[in-house]
């Protein structure tokens, strides 16, 4: 088999923790060619891990003849222009979470993958994972809830003070604040997707730090699914005590709650009067190694999830909230793009 080489746009903790020691223990696969904003943390990155190459402009890795497949791991801003490259020039693209910075953006980097014959992926949200089979196996197959009557999303954690700043200056990742298109991927996953929604937004200003074009830290969505089922979602990055995160579905026979951080599911049917833990069969426990399914979707020229099209799914609900939030009406969906972030338009 012949080794496929793999350039690096992006040197930062999750290139460091998660893409590159994944990579390196795939056989017949290398990072050959690494690129970082600072010259210095690609350099740093190149000796750490013993790979060959670093360059300057990340143009170079895109174009060059001997790269095989490109891996994202730049914040939002930085996605649309490399994978643009990077299909033009036949190259298959990992893309890190939060797929881009809008819908418009999203739209665009789905268009282009349509028109390729290359594999187009982003790294998925590593919770919720783990019960992915079991959950979609136990709604769709056993039929567990019966008709699905309510929803119900809540992530509560101290994103506002522990995430970086960038991940909360709207000019860089745009319409997606906080978890809100990671939980809709989940979600998404398990039932039909939203078509018509209302939101509100606040931003709690708890710590002195400035951001001109900030994303908010609490918002809260109200929503009806393509199945008739009433959704509410509530995201909050200023808890300190209690956090939690969870995914809820009621339906007419039964119901499951699956929790986020614990990658764990507890659930009811109509005949049992107490919720009790469900558990995931080892041989449905979905491990979590995006890279390794990005190396093998390549290799067996298949989908892997999640793909473009699923990101443009969540970056249409991320627009329709932003939407809401500033029209102040509800908002169907899929919108037609107008966001360019957090309460400004497009030019």
């Amino acid at each position: 088999m012949s080794v496929l080489n793999i350039g690096l746009i992006g040197c930062g903790s999750i290139a460091n923790k998660a893409h590159i020691p994944n990579i390196q223990s795939i056989p017949n696969t290398k990072i050959t060619k690494v690129w970082s904003r600072t010259l210095e943390k690609a350099q740093h990155t190149a000796k750490k891990f013993h790979i060959p190459n670093v360059v300057s402009q990340w143009e170079d890795i895109v174009r060059s003849p001997d790269i095989d497949a490109i891996i994202i791991a730049t914040p939002p801003v930085a996605h649309l222009a490399p994978t643009k490259l990077a299909l033009q020039h036949n190259k298959h693209v990992l893309c890190q979470a939060r797929m881009a910075r809008n819908l418009n953006e999203a739209q665009e980097m789905y268009d282009l993958s349509c028109k390729s014959n290359v594999v187009t992926a982003l790294y998925p949200y590593g919770t919720g994972l783990k019960g992915n089979n079991m959950m979609k196996r136990l709604i769709n197959e056993e039929k567990y809830l019966g008709d699905l009557y309510e929803v119900k999303v809540t992530a509560f954690n101290d994103y506002e003070m522990h995430s970086p700043r960038w991940r909360k200056d709207s000019s860089i990742v745009g319409v997606n604040s906080m978890t809100l298109g990671m939980w809709v991927e989940i979600l998404n996953r398990w039932v039909p997707p939203a078509k018509n929604l209302t939101a509100q937004a606040k931003t709690h200003q708890i710590t002195s730090e400035y951001i001109n074009k900030r994303t908010p830290n609490s918002i809260v969505v109200g929503a009806i699914l393509d199945n008739g089922a009433t959704a509410s979602y509530h995201f909050s990055g200023v808890i300190n005590q209690n956090q939690h995160s969870y995914i809820e579905l009621y339906g007419s026979d039964g119901v499951l709650i699956y929790d986020i951080k614990t990658d764990t599911i507890r659930g009811a049917q109509s005949n049992q009067t107490k919720l009790a833990p469900i558990k995931i069969p080892d041989n449905e426990s979905t491990y979590n190694n995006p890279d390794l399914q990005f190396i093998q979707a390549i290799q067996t020229k298949t989908r892997m999830y999640s793909d473009f099209k699923d990101g443009l799914k969540y970056m249409q609900f991320c627009e329709a909230v932003a939407q809401s939030i500033i029209l102040k009406k509800s908002i169907d969906l899929p919108p037609k793009p107008k966001m360019d972030g957090w309460g400004y338009y497009l030019n």
